[in-house]
């Protein structure tokens, strides 16, 4: 079975509110609404969604999904995303065998793309522990990775976060290459917001 980690805790400084709260497209969907949609399109049920400093606010962006996703609050946000990841997956069940990093603030993902990934990684006989989709020549979000790694993950020093722990596991990443540059494309200022708003489909 898979999962989703989302991470919403962050203060968005550049952007002075919630992202996840952020409305999205003409249907009163947010940021964090339409990526929960995409997550469980995709066959994806188990949703972690990591508050921090927005949490009324992130909760609030849940829209009709917040009963079909388990909150779960980062009391130290500002040590980062690895910190919520890490909050996430001390939580998951134990027929959870993969589980996705996404955060908040890249909603363009297509549902095929967590698809071909999901996919992927159920018939691989290569022995990847994680993989990560690849578009135009640049890697992007969200990375998948085996809850194998979970006990490294936990015990990790938090040099770098996440990125510093993935980068040493290099031989066993798989790279997923996909049509989809929703997966590259991420919303730090409100000119990036803007932009998504004008067309919700980049790819």
């Amino acid at each position: 079975m898979f999962a989703s980690v989302i991470p919403a805790a962050g203060k968005g400084s550049r952007i002075g509110r919630c992202k996840a709260g952020l409305p999205f497209g003409v249907n009163g969907e947010t940021l964090l609404s339409h990526l929960i949609s995409v997550y469980l399109n995709s066959g994806v049920n188990n949703i972690f969604v990591i508050t921090g400093n927005w949490k009324k606010e992130t909760v609030a962006a849940a829209r009709n999904f917040s009963s079909a996703v388990k909150f779960v609050n980062n009391d130290n946000p500002e040590m980062g995303m690895f910190s919520s990841v890490c909050k996430a997956v001390s939580l998951l069940d134990d027929d959870i065998k993969f589980f996705f990093v996404h955060p908040v603030d890249i909603p363009l993902v297509k549902e095929e793309t967590i698809l071909k990934m999901k996919d992927a990684m159920s018939n691989s006989k290569s022995g990847e522990t994680w993989s990560a989709p690849k578009c135009n020549n640049k890697e992007g979000h969200p990375v998948l990775i085996s809850t194998l790694l979970i006990p490294e993950l936990l015990n990790w020093n938090g040099e770098c976060g996440l990125r510093g722990f993935l980068s040493l596991r290099k031989d066993n990443k798989r790279i997923e290459l996909v049509d989809d540059e929703g997966t590259i494309f991420d919303i730090d200022t409100w000119e990036d917001y803007l932009k998504i708003n004008k067309n919700k489909n980049l790819g």
